[in-house]
């Protein structure tokens, strides 16, 4: 499920990092050194990736939890403050510089209706089409896409681990709560930290976004929550000496029942090998030529195989996010016609992608291509039923309006 071309697990591994912070070792409450290092590592996921901004709202919510007065979550939320922004302006501010720089909006086309840049959307812009419709909606959507995965991926799957964090996260808070309460029992705070910044997490991923990898962290932590709940619930058990065969069974019960989709997942053998590995076609040459990434499905990871000299560009997008380049889309055009460059589609070959994206090229760009002139760019992420080819355009007589 995690290992594909989009790296969103890593940004998990991160957040889960941090969580491992709050965790009592010699002490209940954490160092500010721990939580330092902490916020530095989540402020560099999202100065590399935006979206992980959920996972700073939840370990923001933890640490204000774990902390036991106002006076230590102050200071504590100050200094998570100052090391995540350290994070975020070194692992992000070099590209959003160049971004404003560029075209005016450091996150550029995202929070336009803010920035304004004239190359961007009127309006801020970002991915809704997995979106819950209203509060109760989206507290009730994962009940549905547990058993409907196209409701927030581009492919459907059956997989029953975030619904363990989803709703045991509030109960083992819950119970946690009335336990220490009961019995003074402050070992319980972390634990309830970690479920209250889970569930901050989640709640704040279902209605900014409601994308499967942007949340992997709940997939990841769903048997460990599974786990935590059963020993709170029957605290003997971890003691039993029968207890390894109910955890074999709840094992085994999880791998059945888990179905990933099909998304582009690839095996990294070695740590000085390439993860993403390209041949082009060598029936082209691509030197000086403009390379147009088309259609509905990601082909720009094969980007750095193309020679420097080569200017790369996109059309055709998905219909969501065209929206974003309305604006931007002239530019784009203008490289294309008023140059005698040649020109190449990057596009992903998977059942009738190919035909269709070739199609809307001729239709919405006057570029015009054919199937059987397509050649295979062979990478590892290859499978039987996708591929990446390159195929050559000419355009044709008009100029698209």
């Amino acid at each position: 499920m995690f290992a594909s071309t989009r790296n969103d697990a890593i940004s998990a591994l991160g957040f889960i990092f941090a969580l491992v912070f709050l965790l009592p070792q010699d002490k209940l409450v954490p160092s500010y050194k721990a939580l330092a290092i902490a916020s530095f590592t989540l402020g560099a996921f999202m100065g590399m990736k935006v979206t992980n901004v959920v996972y700073i709202l939840g370990f923001a919510a933890a640490v204000l939890v774990v902390m036991p007065t106002w006076r230590t979550r102050i200071q504590a939320a100050s200094i998570c403050a100052v090391f995540g922004f350290i994070g975020i302006l070194l692992f992000g501010g070099p590209w959003a510089w160049y971004l404003w720089q560029e075209l005016g909006n450091p996150v550029f086309p995202m929070a336009n209706g803010i920035f304004h840049a004239p190359l961007g959307p009127e309006l801020s812009f970002r991915d809704t089409r997995y979106l819950p419709s209203g509060i109760v909606q989206g507290l009730i959507y994962p009940v549905h896409f547990l058993f409907d995965g196209s409701l927030i991926n581009e492919e459907n799957f059956f997989d029953p681990r975030f619904q363990m964090t989803y709703f045991g996260a509030p109960v083992i808070a819950l119970l946690s709560l009335l336990q220490m309460q009961k019995r003074k029992a402050e070992t319980l705070r972390p634990v309830i930290a970690v479920s209250i910044g889970l569930l901050v997490a989640i709640l704040a991923w279902l209605f900014m976004f409601s994308i499967e990898r942007y949340m992997a962290a709940a997939w990841l932590l769903g048997p460990s929550f599974l786990a935590c709940l059963m020993c709170l619930l029957w605290p003997k058990l971890l003691q039993h000496r029968k207890a390894l065969v109910p955890t074999i069974a709840v094992c085994t019960l999880i791998c059945m029942t888990t179905q990933s989709g099909p998304i582009r997942r690839t095996a990294w053998d070695t740590a000085g090998q390439a993860y993403i590995q390209m041949d082009l076609p060598r029936e082209f040459d691509f030197e000086h030529s403009i390379v147009i990434f088309s259609g509905s499905y990601p082909s720009a990871f094969i980007a750095p195989a193309f020679p420097k000299s080569a200017l790369l560009t996109h059309a055709v997008v998905q219909p969501w996010s065209a929206k974003a380049l309305d604006n931007y889309r002239p530019l784009i055009r203008s490289a294309i016609w008023e140059s005698e460059r040649s020109l190449y589609a990057a596009i992903t070959d998977t059942g009738t992608h190919l035909a269709k994206t070739l199609g809307r090229l001729g239709a919405e760009e006057h570029l015009l291509g054919d199937v059987k002139s397509c050649k295979p760019a062979v990478t590892n992420f290859d499978t039987d039923g996708i591929g990446w080819v390159i195929c050559p355009l000419i355009r044709g007589e008009t100029h698209p309006d």
